[in-house]
This record gives C-alpha cells, structure tokens and sequence, in this order.
C-alpha cells in the first residue's frame, strides 16, 4: 500500500491569511490614527488630561509612534514632569529607528529647558541638528540653551537665524523672526543696553500675529524697560498704548498700576489713573497670585491718594488671597504703624518675617530686610526697647549684604551700633527714623515676577513641595529680638518713646504672646498692652503685673527654637482713628475705567 502524497494548500488560505493580517495591520493604523486625532482636538480646546489619556491609547496600538509620541511629551511638559523626558528616553532605547527622527529630538530638548537641565538639552539638540542641519527651529532651541550656557553664543545663534529668513512668508517664519527679537531685546537688557532692548522689543511686537499671552509679556517686557531706564512717563506710555491694543488684560493692568504710583524724575505719582485702571481687574476675583498683587497696588494707590479707609479694605483683600505673600504685611504693618498702633504692626512685621523663604533670590533677601528693618522701627518707639531695635537691625544688615545692597548694610549697622551705645549710656537716643515704606526695588521685582509666572503656570496641579528654609539668617528667638533681658538706658528714663500716645511699656514678649488688640477695647485716650487690654482697662496709678521669664538664656542663640509669631486675624484690626464707626460702612468708590478703554 502506497502512500498518498500531501495535497498543497489551495492558494485560497495563503490568500485569506494575507488579507486577515493587512486588515488587522490597517485596523491598528486607522485606530492609532483615530486616537491620536483625539488628542489633538482636545490640545485645541487645552483639555489637556483628555489629550494625555488619547496619546497614551494611540501608544498602546502603535508604541513607536512618533507623532503619538511628540504630542504626548509636550502635554507632559506643560506640567513640567520628568515624565516628558522619560517617555521619550524610553523609546529610544526600545526601538533604535526612532533616533533618526529629528522631531523627537527637538521634543526631548524642550522638556529638558522646562526642567531647567539646559546642559541635557544643548545635547538633544545637537543631536537634531546633525540630522537636519541649519534648521531654524532648532537654532531656536539651541539659543534658548545658550542663554543659561553662554548668553554670547546665544545672541550670535538668534543673529544667524535671521540672516537665515530675511523675508518671512509662513506663519512659522514669522513666529521664529518675533521669538528672536524678543531674545535679542532680553539678552540686551540683561546687559542694560536700554537702546538696543527697545529696539528689539518694539521689533517683535510688531511682528505679533496674535494677541495672547506671549503679546502681553512682551509688552510689559518693554515697559519694564523703559522703566529701568529711568523713564517712568514712557513707561506708561507702553502700557497706556498696549491697553488700546490688546484690550484691558490683567497683567498689562498691574503693570500700568505699578508704573503710576511709581515717582518719576519729577517725584510725583498718579494714584487716579492706578485706581481706575486696578479696579475692573481686582473685580474679576481670580484668586491667584496676580489678583493678589492688583489688590496690593489699589491699596498703595489709595494710600497715596490720602484714603486711608479704601486702603485698609484693599490690603486686606490682598492677604486673604494671598497668605504666602509677604508684601501685603509689610503694607499693613507700614499702615499700623503710622497710625500709632504698634502691637499690630508687630504682629504684621513679624508674620511677614516668617514667610520669608531662603531660595537665593535678591527679592527674598529684600524681602526679608524690610521685615526686620520695620520690627526695628517698632522697637524703637516702645519704652526699653533699643536693645531689642539694635538686633533687629543687625539681622536687617545681614539680609541687606545678602542682596548686595551695601548702602542699606552699612547703615542698619550704624544704627545698630547707636541703638547698642544708648542702650549702655554711652551715647544720646537717636531721633527716630521716619515710617519705612515699600523698596522700590522689592516691589519692582515681585510685579515682574508675577507676570512672568502667570504665563509659565502649570495647567494641571502638582503634588504639594517640601516648604523651603526661611530666610531669617539668624532665627526668630523666643519673646524678644535680643538675647540679654532688655534693660533702660540712663539716656532714655523718663522720655516717652512710645509716640504719638502716652508712654506705656510693652515687652516683645508681651506683644509676641497675643494677637493684635481687638480695636473694640480701644479708646483713644488709654492704651494697653495686649494682655491688658482683654482683662481690665488701665489705670495710670497701677503697675502692669510683672510677667514670667519666656525664656532662658541659650549660651547658643543661633540654636534657640523659632517661634512663630501669632496667626493672622480675618479681619484685621480697624486703625484707630477710624472706630467707632458710627455709621455704617460705605463700600469702596472706584474711579470708572478711561472711556477709550475696551474690554475683552
């Protein structure tokens, strides 16, 4: 019995495996395809998690690919994760062929600049330029590297690209073109070369194809320019001019508002214009940073403009929305201690000396100067305080070294130094040194600060940091700013330091223990220490109640625990020559905004 051959298989099921396998394969690229134009619909409306969830899906059908791939490290990057970079790190490594592709080169370079790893970056897009050499957008990148690297290669390499597009037709060439002048005008501020900034600036909004986000900071880029330079009236010029443009936008409003109650040459400020222009904005309530800042400005604006009532009301708004901030103390302590009330403006000094943070900035270091510069000037107008004044200026100093302002230095100490003399008899009381305000500088930084960060916010919330180191330099000691028991000069018995009211002798303890006075126990003819001023009213006859020692002698200050001055109180005292109120609150009076002013 033979065998019986085996039959081939009918070219039909050759055929049938051949069509199942192509349908499968255009299964999957019309899926990833169709996932991946999800994601970019939703890019379009900024629905950015339902972009991520897309992209993510699109990689699941087709990991390598690279358009799914590109989009879903640039949603991460907005959040400024370091999972932009390892998603592409990753892809690399698991499929090779992918490193030829220059797009996602250029990608892994731009997560690596919104992590600030410029060195990573310069790398990438090294790489992206060995692939497609002299491509524009990749200079782009690579300057945007070299300004952290070497701010020279980095105006040589924005110079290049535009003698690569002369004449600009696409809506790309245009973009790269107004990126660069921007650059350019950055880059020549930095080196205070006011001429060629301006030139620069103006340049680029010119080229502006859109009002967005990037169109307002340029123009309070070039205001802040002008301002610099010692133009005030320019200034606002820019904004008043920037205004007519782009509409009444938030931060071109703060600026205007700041740029006003700035002096120029001729020392004089515009409060109305700040007013009118911060009162639509401070009404949108947005709740951040930059809503807090507006408030700020409108109360400095009602200051100047002799209100004390709508500046109170607007400084408070300003720490109920923003708490972390310490400016807004530094204006209510400021506030409170020209109205004479000095357990309040400690309290405001010392909460904003403890949300100073150590991050190196000069602004923290300003910040922190002004703090203890003001609990100084406290000290000073109490009774047996000036060693307690001495040391607060010392700290002063140091913060002041630490910004590099030597000046503010050198005399904090010499205050320091008379306060110290006084104190042992050795030398008169010195007069004592006006309310200080705001520094110029302070305030400068923290407004552009603001408005930069407002265009650099994440979209989506990131897990809560670590709180940073305060910036005290030496920390806060327990009950007193000094380390000795306070004790009177012979210089200063029987004067009064306690002005503009009867002299009365508080302790820093005293003060640190309570919260500010309720204004309601307050009268304008006796005043107590806090601890009185909820128990009993005062007699001229009786002596206050001798108070326990707060805390021993440490033979190592700078290894005493910090305590923390008391929580903020929601609402703030009134000043006292507002109370009683005997009629009821009127609400704050806004100046209407400039009829040629448009909003959008």
């Amino acid at each position: 019995m033979t065998k019986r051959p085996l039959s081939p298989i009918p070219n039909s099921v050759h055929k049938r495996q051949a069509n199942g396998s192509s349908e499968s394969s255009e299964y999957i690229a019309a899926t990833t395809a169709t996932w991946y134009t999800i994601g970019q619909c939703a890019l379009t409306f900024e629905l950015d998690h339902l972009a991520l969830r897309a992209f993510e899906a699109s990689l699941r059908h087709t990991p390598d690919h690279v358009d799914s791939l590109r989009c879903l490290s640039k949603v991460l990057r907005t959040t400024h994760q370091q999972q932009s970079v390892d998603v592409l790190a990753s892809s690399f490594q698991k499929f090779p062929h992918l490193n030829n592709e220059p797009s996602l080169w250029k990608e892994l370079a731009e997560a690596h600049i919104s992590l600030k790893q410029y060195d990573q970056g310069h790398q990438a897009i090294s790489r992206a330029l060995q692939l497609r050499m002299n491509d524009p957008e990749c200079l782009l990148i690579a300057g945007r590297c070299l300004e952290h690297l070497n701010p020279q290669h980095a105006q040589h390499t924005y110079q290049s690209i535009l003698s690569m597009i002369t004449q600009p037709t696409t809506h790309l060439e245009l973009e790269i073109v107004r990126e660069c002048h921007y650059k350019l005008g950055l880059l020549a501020a930095a080196s205070s070369d006011w001429k060629t900034a301006t030139y620069e600036l103006q340049t680029a909004i010119s080229i502006a194809l859109q009002i967005n986000a990037e169109t307002e900071l340029m123009w309070c880029t070039l205001a802040s320019i002008r301002e610099r330079a010692g133009d005030i009236e320019s200034a606002l010029q820019v904004c008043r001019d920037a205004l007519q443009v782009v509409g009444l936008q938030r931060r071109i409003s703060v600026m205007a508002g700041y740029l006003a109650i700035t002096p120029n040459k001729a020392s004089q400020t515009d409060p109305e214009y700040a007013i009118s222009i911060l009162s639509p904005i401070v009404m949108t309530e947005k709740n951040d940073e930059l809503d807090c800042l507006a408030w700020y400005l409108l109360g400095k604006a009602h200051s100047l403009n002799n209100n004390p009532r709508q500046a109170y009301d607007a400084f408070q708004c300003a720490l109920k929305k923003g708490k972390t901030s310490p400016l807004p103390w530094l204006a209510v302590g400021t506030l409170y201690l020209k109205m004479g009330q000095l357990p309040d403006s400690l309290a405001a000094y010392s909460q904003a000396a403890s949300l100073m943070v150590d991050d190196g900035s000069m602004t923290s270091a300003i910040a922190s100067a002004a703090a203890w510069d003001g609990l100084a000037c406290v000290y000073e107008r109490c009774d047996d305080q000036a060693i307690d004044a001495a040391d607060a200026y010392a700290r002063a100093a140091s913060c002041y070294r630490a910004a590099d302002d030597l000046r503010a230095a050198t005399q904090a100490e010499q205050r320091s130094h008379s306060l110290h003399a006084a104190a042992r008899g050795e030398a008169p009381v010195p007069a004592l040194r006006p309310v200080p305000e705001t520094s110029p500088i302070l305030l400068r930084d923290t407004v552009l600060n603001v408005i930069q960060a407002e265009q650099l916010k994440p979209l989506v919330p990131q897990e809560p940091q670590p709180q940073g180191k305060q910036f005290h330099h030496l920390p806060l000691p327990k009950g007193s700013l000094a380390t000795a028991p306070a004790s009177r000069s012979p210089t200063e018995k029987g004067t009064p330091q306690w002005r503009p009211h009867a002299p009365l002798h508080v302790s820093p303890s005293q003060m640190s223990q309570q919260p500010p006075i309720p204004q309601q126990q307050l009268s304008t003819s006796q005043h107590h220490t806090p601890q009185q001023a909820q128990a009993q009213p005062h007699h001229p006859q009786q002596h206050p109640p001798q108070q326990p020692p707060q805390h021993t002698q440490h033979p190592h200050p700078q290894q005493q625990h910090q305590q923390q001055p008391p929580p903020a109180q929601y609402p703030l005292p009134m000043p006292q020559h507002m109370q009683p109120m005997v009629q009821q609150q009127q609400p704050m009076h806004y100046y209407a905004p400039p009829a040629n002013v448009v909003w959008r």
